[in-house]
């Protein structure tokens, strides 16, 4: 083999490693599934255990959990990403007050050989991890 053609397949080695391996993008959907007690209203549970998020292409994303919206966006690492939320109900975080700058910790999601994905809101008001599916996988 030529020597001369070495440093530039190495270099497009090392370039098709910068990507996400993963394709991270569209709509996943997932429940809590809370427990209700007799008298609660199973409707109100199952709002308030769902779990929305869209990642666009550009790493934007928007997470709405228990109805309260977060936007903001995320780094990839093969099959880890985290979701750094910029915005709380519409209003950026820096403007909520120290308070909310030290709570907000990174998202954490886990893709599965399954095609699922693990998410982990460390200061969500569930804490435990959550199973999302991809939303076309949903209606089939």
């Amino acid at each position: 083999m030529d020597r001369r053609l070495l440093p530039p397949i190495a270099l497009l080695f090392a370039l098709a490693g910068c990507g996400p391996s993963y394709d991270w993008t569209g709509q996943w959907v997932g429940n809590r599934n809370l427990q209700t007690k007799p008298g609660d209203n199973p409707a109100i549970a199952y709002t308030i255990g769902k779990v929305d998020l869209t990642i666009q292409p550009s790493g934007r994303f928007t997470l709405i959990e228990g109805g309260v919206p977060k936007t903001g966006i995320a780094t990839f690492r093969g099959r880890r990403a985290e979701l750094r939320i910029e915005t709380y109900m519409d209003r950026p975080i820096a403007r909520l007050g120290s308070g909310a700058e030290e709570m907000n910790k990174p998202v954490v999601l886990e893709a599965k050989d399954d095609g699922t994905i693990t998410l982990i809101d460390p200061t969500g008001f569930d804490p435990a991890p959550i199973i999302l599916t991809r939303k076309w996988e949903t209606q089939r």
